[in-house]
């Protein structure tokens, strides 16, 4: 059996992702919201600060250069500090979640509560929905299913990548 573990969490805790499992057995953790992905990497302010869901979304926007954060899911949302601070030191954060309906909407909430206290600072941004009848909802998803370039050609017709 295959597993990836990442445990560069600052509070000790680990996740463990099982790809070839199903349901409950796929993802094994003790992280809370607060454990965000991504924390370690020296770029702390910038033009851009792109916050997505998972570790593969956040590894394949990594690799194009875009500074990235990852989130445990869709539905934790970090209430530290840092996290906040990180959001304030960067002019513009993007939230780029999966194209379905429950992407969506919780990017819609992320964004308002992010523009609650910046205001105008967050917006969001997914792939076409249509992409979703190819099984293709999220940045990894259109990599793999289709190629890195259609990824770009859509990060640049959002201007996030330049």
């Amino acid at each position: 059996d295959i597993a990836y573990a990442y445990t560069e969490f600052k509070s000790g805790n680990k996740k463990i992702y099982r790809p070839t499992k199903k349901g409950s057995k796929r993802f094994i953790t003790n992280c809370s919201a607060d454990d965000v992905g991504g924390m370690n990497t020296n770029i702390k302010s910038g033009r851009l600060l792109i916050i997505t869901k998972s570790y593969k979304d956040y590894r394949v926007l990594r690799n194009l250069g875009l500074n990235v954060r990852w989130l445990q899911n869709e539905g934790m949302f970090p209430k530290s500090t840092e996290f906040w601070n990180l959001i304030t030191n960067f002019d513009k954060v993007i939230v780029f979640f999966d194209n379905d309906e429950a992407g969506i909407k919780a990017a819609t909430s992320l964004v308002d509560l992010i523009n609650f206290t910046e205001i105008d600072k967050a917006s969001m941004t997914y792939l076409p929905i249509e992409l979703l009848s190819e099984g293709i909802s999220d940045p990894s998803d259109l990599v793999h299913k289709r190629n890195q370039q259609e990824l770009i050609n859509f990060l640049k017709s959002k201007r996030i990548l330049l």
